[in-house]
């Protein structure tokens, strides 16, 4: 059978914690001949998981109002200066939603495929992080897809997180995200290829080579040269340049952002270290809880129809 058609159903998606290198594997495997996995769409968050919208009557206008919404939303709001290839392909997009009626799948092999078959490349992806609490939506529209999960030390991760320019400087927060990205990878693993960020920067030709072989593709030696600056602890511009390769990553850099205090909650939290103290934790534990309580209010809300309530009272 035909390579092409052998893999032309399984899509790679790259999920993970924020902050876990889900940005760097993007870059790698967009350096492979035959691979090309866009920047973040929250598609399973903001359209998939909206189906149940009552406002949603008509798959093929909610998808053409909602490529438009995304596109000017995330062009706005990031400096990837690779979001401009949604925006050449915007009128082509909205034509071609427009005059069939499409499922999902379609939707989402139209919005990702197009990019990737224009620029050459036969095989295509998806990379938003947070889609690791999406992972039964994906499997819903491709059963065989190939869903890469990004981990790191969650020290690193979390310091990350809060270094972020474009995300919130909350501590509890931070840890509440990625403690229930560990819980849903975990719940997912089965189903999970698993990539350690600390493996990938310090050994990345062994650690691509092996994905090569779960993908079914060949590993090609240019996918050691991402071409991007490390974005770790960054508040600047993701640069560009194609002779940079993988950088490896410090261990214990966080010891330079977070406190003996944080840094031993964490252990606390993730069970890495005994709760003999945990009592002295108690209030900040209370903390990260409540902000997990509304980070899945968030996620459950459009599973189960709560956005109708809104609808129908009008906020």
């Amino acid at each position: 059978m035909n390579k092409d058609i052998l893999e032309s159903d399984r899509p790679i998606f790259i999920v993970g914690a924020p902050r876990s290198g889900t940005t760097l594997m993007r870059y790698c495997l967009n350096r492979h001949s035959r691979i090309y996995i866009p920047p973040e769409t929250y598609f399973f968050a903001r359209i998939y998981g909206n189906r149940n919208l009552i406002l949603e009557q008509n798959i093929p206008r909610y998808a053409v109002d909602i490529v438009e919404r995304f596109l000017n939303y995330r062009f706005s709001e990031q400096s990837d200066h690779h979001l401009k290839e949604y925006f050449e392909f915007k009128y082509e997009w909205i034509e071609q939603l427009s005059e069939g009626n499409y499922s999902y799948r379609d939707v989402a092999t139209i919005l990702f495929g197009k990019i990737a078959g224009k620029r050459g490349k036969l095989r295509w992806g998806e990379k938003t992080p947070s889609h690791i609490f999406y992972i039964d939506f994906i499997l819903e529209l491709f059963p065989n897809a190939i869903i890469i999960n990004m981990q790191r030390d969650p020290k690193n991760a979390i310091a990350s997180y809060l270094y972020c320019s474009h995300l919130p400087d909350n501590f509890f927060l931070a840890c509440g995200i990625y403690e229930l990205s560990r819980i849903f990878a975990r719940k997912y693993s089965h189903c999970l290829y698993t990539v350690q960020y600390e493996e990938l920067t310090r050994f990345p030709e062994r650690v691509l080579r092996n994905l090569c072989k779960h993908l079914r593709e060949n590993f090609e030696p240019q996918m050691l040269k991402p071409g991007m600056c490390d974005s770790s602890y960054s508040k600047k511009v993701i640069e560009i340049d194609e002779k940079i390769g993988i950088i490896p990553d410090e261990p214990e850099k966080w010891k330079k952002y977070l406190t003996q205090q944080q840094s031993e909650f964490i252990d606390i939290l993730l069970n890495f270290k005994s709760r003999e103290n945990q009592w002295g934790y108690w209030y900040d534990w209370v903390k990260v809880k409540r902000w997990q309580f509304l980070f899945l209010s968030r996620i459950y809300k459009n599973r189960y129809g709560y956005e109708n309530i809104k609808h129908w009272l009008n906020l």
